[in-house]
Formats: structure tokens, C-alpha cells, sequence
């Protein structure tokens, strides 16, 4: 299969509530006569408990791997997700970087989603992916839907300006670099690391929706003001679209669920939906 369309309605990984199952359903039927998904069926509701430092880590897991077979089935060469939690990503980009060797990961998010279970004040997985990602954490199932680890070097934060401590000490200890909203302004330097390298890398794009400033659109799973503009991220991923080849892409976390309001994400899944 060349290309797969997933989508994730994952709620589990990110809080006790299931308003991000109900947004993502909502921006599903916005492109439904569009996008032909593959689902990963999620129960709608359920309780949660931690273990492994983990809120609802059992269902979780299973979920991710439901996502990770899913992959390893079709076997495609880019996928497009439409979800859901950010959790999601740990089997996507995992897969992803098992077959491209010179993956960059651009992770459009308010949030650095690399703490630890230990170090997660929240203990929700959303929080976390990057962190299994670069590090696969020892004595958890999750980590083995990762293959192998995705070098620091080769993930650029953008448009993030929420971090914890944790993240503070993780990110500056392993020089990952950090675009925070201000420094945003030249389409260009969303893809400075990369033009040091040679153009037509591949390149996975993670869209969380919490990117966007909440005057703007603010209806995701953790808002953080002071962000980018939808107008912004479109040029950003505009720019990447035309230095890489973007094998992967996701928009995720939104739970706004007004067609009007869902509209003005228009020009962030035209370019997520690009050829």
C-alpha cells in the first residue's frame, strides 16, 4: 500500500473526559467525502486507573497496538492521521522511522509531550510520546511499538511555549532544538536544520492543534496561549512540504466540535491532505 489514512479516535491517553473522541469524530465528517479513513475502533467511554505511572495505560497500549499491527499489515509509505490523542504517534512515527532512515520529525505543538511516566506531573500519555520515541523507556510494553529510537537531533519543536521542568532539563540535555512561537516569523526557519543537511529528506509532520493561538481557535485538548496562527503554520508547513518529502503527517487534539468553527482549520488539513 502506498498510502494509509488512519483514524484514531483516541481520548484515553489524554484526560478522564472524552471530548477529544467527540472532536475528532466532528473533523472526521468535515472531510469524510474526501479522505477514505482506516478506523481503529475506541470505546467512547470507560473508567481509567494508572499503572506503569500511566492513566489508563492497559487501554492504551492495546489501542497503540491495534494502530501498530494496522501498519505492519498494510506496510504503507506514508500515512496520514486523523485523530485523537497525541499518544498515537509512538506506533506511526515509530514505523515511520523504521523503514526511512533519515526521518526529521517536525512536532507542531504548544507542548514538548516528552515527559517520563515518572516525570509527568498529569500522568497522561499524551504527554509523552516523544519521550518513548527518543528513549523507549525499559520495562514497558508501550516501548516495544517503537523499533527503533528517533535521534534528538532530528526533531524540531515548533510553535512550543508550555513546558515542564522535566521537559526543560530533558530538552536542553539532549540539544533538542525548540522554535517557540516568536521565533516563527520566517517560513525558512522552520527547516534551518534541515537545509544544513541537503534537501528531499523524508519528514514526519505532527500537527497538534494546540499550535494554534486560542484567540484564534481554541477549542483543543490544552490550550496555551500565545501561538502561532493557523496563516503561520500553513507557510511552515508549506515551506517543509517543499524542502522534504513528508512521508507522514497528523492533525490531532481538537475538540471543538461547530462545523463553522472547524472550518477555519481548512487551510492546516488542505496542506495535511496535499499529495
Amino acid at each position: 500500500m502506498a498510502e494509509m489514512n488512519l483514524f484514531v479516535p483516541l481520548w484515553q491517553d489524554s484526560g478522564l473526559s472524552n471530548e477529544i473522541y467527540l472532536g475528532s469524530q466532528a473533523l472526521k465528517r468535515l472531510i469524510d467525502n474526501r479522505v477514505e479513513f482506516r478506523t481503529i475502533a475506541i470505546p467512547a467511554t470507560g473508567s481509567l486507573s494508572i499503572e506503569h505511572d500511566v492513566y489508563g495505560y492497559s487501554a492504551v497500549f492495546e489501542q497503540l497496538r491495534q494502530v501498530e499491527s494496522a501498519l505492519q499489515d498494510a506496510k504503507p509509505t506514508s500515512v496520514f492521521t486523523l485523530g485523537g490523542g497525541c499518544g498515537v504517534e509512538v506506533p506511526i512515527v515509530g514505523y515511520l522511522n523504521q523503514r526511512y532512515d533519515d526521518l526529521e520529525v517536525f512536532w507542531f505543538d504548544a507542548h514538548g509531550d516528552i515527559n517520563s511516566p515518572e516525570s509527568s506531573p498529569s500522568k497522561y500519555f499524551h504527554g509523552m510520546p516523544l519521550r518513548f520515541l527518543t528513549e523507549k523507556p525499559t520495562g514497558n510494553r508501550i516501548s516495544d511499538l517503537v523499533g527503533r529510537a528517533v535521534p534528538h537531533q532530528r526533531i524540531l519543536l515548533i510553535g512550543t511555549r508550555d513546558l515542564d521542568d522535566p521537559e526543560r532539563i530533558y530538552i536542553k540535555a539532549n540539544a533538542i532544538e525548540v522554535l517557540p512561537p516568536e521565533e516563527c516569523g520566517i517560513a525558512a526557519l522552520a527547516v534551518r536544520k534541515i537545509q544544513r543537511n541537503g534537501i528531499d529528506q523524508h519528514a514526519y509532520v505532527h500537527i497538534d492543534l494546540d499550535c494554534i493561538d486560542p484567540k484564534e481557535f481554541r477549542n483543543v485538548k490544552c490550550p496555551a496561549k500565545d501561538g502561532l496562527s493557523i496563516e503561520r503554520i500553513g507557510d511552515l508547513i508549506a515551506t517543509i512540504r517543499k524542502t522534504m518529502k513528508v512521508v507522514g503527517i497528523s492533525v490531532l487534539e481538537n475538540t471543538e466540535t461547530d462545523t463553522k468553527e472547524l472550518k477555519k482549520l481548512q487551510p492546516i488539513l488542505d496542506l495535511a491532505l496535499s499529495a
